[in-house]
């Protein structure tokens, strides 16, 4: 897998997860590739101060406080997506990497049903789940799960769309000087 083919390098990528390994797991992935990554380790209260502009791949498990209840579950994702991620941000791929897959459905259902801030503002483009299980414990290749992600229209589009930017910023900079 080639840098170029893998993502861009101003990537926008952040990893938020409660269990130390699985974030080093993940965000070795992409440091292996020279592709820089914001890695969290979420504990309920240290979050950035204030939360970022300009993610594009978030990548949060989604059990953060280790609850069972959907309810506990949707609204610490919802403060901890808030938290790190600007209502200002734009648009961005939400990808779940957990091994509670089967709650992902109930946090698209619960982030859906109003028309609050949070859906307005931080509703992601693209919802995806990546078994944790499937890589840590079954020793799955995450680089093609990655690549399989990556290579969605929509995924595709919105790097394409920033690189095309990010090229005619430089362009016209450097007309200018």
């Amino acid at each position: 897998m080639s840098k170029k083919q893998f993502m861009i390098e101003n990537n926008r990528i952040i990893i938020v997860d409660d269990d130390e390994a699985d974030l080093q797991k993940l965000s070795s992935v992409f440091h292996t590739h020279g592709v820089g990554c914001k890695s969290f380790h979420y504990d309920g209260f240290n979050f950035p101060a204030e939360p970022l502009i300009g993610v594009r791949f978030a990548f949060f498990d989604i059990n953060l406080i280790q609850a069972n209840q959907y309810a506990d579950i949707n609204a610490s994702l919802k403060d901890a997506i808030s938290k790190y991620i600007s209502m200002d941000n734009g648009p961005f791929i939400l990808i779940f990497w957990s091994k509670n897959t089967d709650k992902t459905r109930q946090f698209s259902d619960f982030i859906n049903r109003s028309d609050d801030d949070f859906k307005n503002k931080l509703k992601p483009i693209l919802l995806e789940t990546i078994d944790k299980s499937d890589f840590i414990e079954g020793g799955n290749s995450l680089e093609k799960k990655l690549d399989s992600i990556l290579s969605k229209d929509i995924v595709k589009c919105l790097i394409r769309f920033e690189e095309e930017v990010l090229t005619a910023a430089n362009q016209t900079l450097n007309k200018l000087i």
